[in-house]
């Protein structure tokens, strides 16, 4: 199954409207194929998902 999160919030990979830890979470999840997120996932949007995305989440979510 495909989810994809209808935020437009850049970093909210679950949909949700927040940018937190479930969206690492999530992005991890995503990573490990336990789920798929679709392209919302691809938070930095270099058509690849992996620790990079989890590190802009970071970022994100710190305002940098």
């Amino acid at each position: 199954m495909i989810l994809v999160a209808t935020s437009l919030m850049p970093g909210d990979v679950n949909g949700d409207g927040q940018v937190n830890i479930q969206d690492i979470r999530a992005c991890v999840d995503h990573i490990l194929e336990v789920q798929d997120y679709g392209v919302s996932a691809d938070v930095n949007g270099d058509s690849a998902v992996n620790v990079l995305d989890v590190q802009e989440i970071v970022n994100i979510m710190g305002g940098v």
